[in-house]
């Protein structure tokens, strides 16, 4: 069993400057987890932290931490109550990377009482930051056996990833070379251990798709309920007539191209919508990186309510090609969101309204309901398809993707928060790039995992 740890910016940040406050004393604090099980894996996603006051230390040495644990009471109640898991996080200033005899000591004396409050849950973790923010972290399970963390993930404007066996001996080929010549040995280890999952595998999916195999990501998986028509050959990579003619499902035909390309990816493919297969969900949850390919809203509203909840950052994709009516282009623009926990919501940052989430979904669950209310104007009109053309997806993919590779390898000249949105004007050529802020209503429901019904969807119950 796999277990990973995931944390967010916003509490990353508070974390470092917590732990580090520049006297060069231990420093120590609780977090709740929420929880994504899977089969043969489970991630455990920080919702909140809980910083131990310093005064309510016995002793805070460079070596030694002793304090007052009558403080974390609540924090095991509402463990209990939701079925969290407790997190445990100190400081090792004099940079020691690794559990000392005294933190073995300490996490069994703190976790025998843990799970004395916490009779549902299986297991808890303990964790060290070093100074240089690196995190490392280990399992404690309801025996008071120690398992280790495979990884710790910060999924920030930056997104971290701190192995704890950091393997370089993946076997290298020559198609490889020129990827590690452009973005070096260390990030062609972290795309090859990478999962990234696409939704929407048409106009901007597939060469997002295309360019993500050829870069050398480990594990694609795809998701996209439809089949090949004729109308999609102008603009999906590697779709043929035949597809068409056989009404073969996208993800299938990506899926054999990729395979076909030799390069040992792994793909997983769902030709389903996310809103049908709970299944598919915490599979696209489970992946180091998510990019939104739809253009439906409340397709969009998911994808970020399983980032939010699961820790998981996204990348939507947003391009609109207006026709005049007379053979000409009207507007081509197109926006690139990158969304991570916390910050900003795509409803915030106006990519669509409360009433635009309710039109689409009543036109997905009951479209002929939706129908007869749209034309009695009780629900606004859903969107329609537009003109697409390859040349225009391909440059908002390609805007993306290396958006993606500049979190996991910064290259810009400019932080990464700086880019959270970036708008393109093709028809009269603009380039804007935009911060964004914290978004209160979705700090709420961060990292809260595996709840009942899913994502907080009645209709996924």
């Amino acid at each position: 069993m796999s277990c990973k740890l995931r944390i967010s910016g916003i509490h990353y940040r508070e974390l470092k400057q917590y732990l580090y406050p520049g006297d060069g004393k231990e420093a120590i604090a609780i977090g709740l987890c929420g929880r994504l099980t899977l089969k043969d894996e489970t991630i455990f996603t920080v919702h909140k932290i809980f910083p131990i006051p310093y005064s309510d230390c016995i002793v805070r040495e460079e070596l030694f931490l002793d304090w007052k644990t009558d403080r974390i009471q609540p924090i095991l109640v509402e463990a209990e109550k939701n079925g969290y898991s407790v997190l445990k996080i100190h400081s090792h200033p004099s940079g020691y990377s690794n559990f000392s005899n005294t933190d073995d000591d300490s996490d069994l004396k703190l976790f025998e009482s843990v799970f004395g409050w916490t009779l549902n849950t299986k297991n808890h973790l303990s964790a060290i930051m070093v100074p240089d923010g690196r995190i490392l972290g280990r399992i404690i399970d309801d025996k008071l056996t120690f398992h280790a963390i495979s990884s710790v993930s910060i999924i920030s404007d930056d997104i971290k990833r701190f192995e704890q066996n950091n393997d370089e001996g993946l076997q290298k080929r020559e198609v490889d070379i020129r990827n590690i010549q452009a973005f070096g040995e260390g990030t062609y280890q972290i795309l090859k251990k990478m999962s990234v999952a696409v939704i929407g595998c048409s106009g901007t999916g597939s060469p997002v798709i295309e360019q993500l195999a050829r870069l050398g990501i480990g594990k694609l998986v795809l998701v996209d309920p439809d089949v090949v028509e004729e109308k999609n050959l102008n603009r999906i990579i590697n779709a043929t007539q035949e597809d068409a003619v056989k009404r073969r499902h996208k993800v299938e035909v990506l899926k054999n191209a990729i395979m076909s390309f030799g390069f040992g990816t792994e793909v997983t493919t769902y030709s389903d919508n996310l809103y049908n297969n709970m299944e598919a969900i915490k599979t696209v949850a489970s992946c180091d990186f998510i990019f939104g390919c739809v253009d439906t809203v409340d397709g969009r509203h998911l994808l970020n309510l399983i980032s939010n909840y699961y820790l998981t950052p996204l990348l939507d994709i947003g391009v609109r090609l207006d026709a005049d009516g007379k053979g000409g282009i009207e507007s081509i623009h197109g926006t690139v969101n990158y969304v991570t926990p916390g910050r900003a919501s795509l409803l915030k940052r106006g990519l669509y309204t409360p009433e635009d989430l309710l039109s689409a979904g009543e036109l997905r669950k009951n479209p002929e309901h939706y129908a007869n209310l749209e034309k009695e104007k009780y629900l606004k009109k859903a969107k329609t398809d537009s003109p697409a053309v390859i040349s225009v997806n391909m440059f908002y993919a390609s805007l993306a993707v290396n958006d993606f590779l500049a979190r996991i390898h910064p290259f810009r000249i400019e932080p990464n928060n700086k880019y959270s949105i970036q708008r393109f004007v093709l028809s009269d050529p603009m380039y804007l790039a935009e911060e964004v802020e914290e978004d209160k209503l979705f700090i709420k429901t961060i990292g809260k995992g595996d709840i009942s019904p899913l994502l907080g969807l009645p209709e996924l119950s």
